[in-house]
């Protein structure tokens, strides 16, 4: 645990109050109606940025926990100011991470958008094709991809665009009708369609190699959520601090928002 909670050069308006549960310096806090001082509790919740601060006993600084009952000395930050709070176990930060609090007294990262996907073909059958969203977020839910088997003989591979969020493939056939495209041709037909490349990106499937002919198949892209935007980040990270596996929270430089 770091020896000094707070980082900025400037005069903290310090408060107290009693304790309620054990509080570790460097915890985000919250107070009741009776002035109890406990660890925030709402994950992802709107807090005020208060952090608990050293422990002063006579005349020396400690950063043991205070226990139920204690006099807790906190302060509530300002926008810019720097302070050394903690990770919950299992957040993996980068720098410039926004951080919300994880309803415990720590920090997590606040959730990233994650765009949709889905998969027609199988990887082991070398026809697998991971098609991603790239409208970013839950935008890209509901993106479908069709594979369509034409139904002729002879027929080449086109792409078309049609209500607005649908890829048609047309699949190349021989002349018994059998269709011969493969993700090597799809994935770059797809990418050369302006209306279907701003909609998703193929790729192989894991190791895939693309070689063999795929088959007739709809696949519905989904899975896509977005960033957080509840507007309850209230520190960015300073530094790296990978405590996914650390077992304990650890101190972490951030900056208040």
């Amino acid at each position: 645990m770091a020896s000094q909670i707070f980082l900025s050069n400037r005069d903290y308006v310090q408060e107290e109050g009693t304790a309620g549960s054990t509080i570790t310096p460097g915890m985000l806090i919250q107070t009741s109606s009776d002035g109890d001082v406990d660890p925030h509790a709402v994950a992802d919740g709107a807090a005020l940025p208060a952090f608990a601060q050293e422990q002063c006993l006579n005349g020396s600084v400690s950063t043991d926990n205070y226990s139920s009952g204690d006099l807790v000395r906190y302060a509530v930050c300002r926008s810019g100011d720097k302070v050394s709070a903690l990770l919950a176990d299992g957040e993996n930060a980068s720098i410039g991470s926004l951080l919300t609090s994880d309803g415990a007294g720590a920090l997590a990262v606040a959730d990233a958008a994650v765009q949709a996907a889905a998969t027609t073909g199988v990887e082991g059958n070398n026809n697998g094709i991971t098609w991603t969203a790239v409208p970013v977020g839950a935008a890209g839910n509901q993106i479908v991809v069709n594979l369509i088997d034409p139904g002729g003989n002879s027929q080449s591979l086109s792409v078309t665009v049609t209500e607005s969020n649908t890829v048609d493939v047309s699949l190349a056939t021989d002349g018994g009708g059998a269709i011969t495209s493969t993700p090597a041709t799809i994935i770059p037909a797809v990418a050369g369609v302006a209306g279907a490349a701003a909609l998703v990106v193929g790729t192989n499937t894991g190791a895939s190699t693309g070689a063999a002919a795929v088959v007739a198949e709809t696949a519905i892209l989904t899975g896509g959520s977005d960033a957080d935007s509840s507007g309850s980040a209230i520190a960015v990270a300073n530094e790296a601090l990978d405590n996914s596996s650390g077992g304990a929270v650890a101190a972490i430089e951030v900056t208040i928002l």
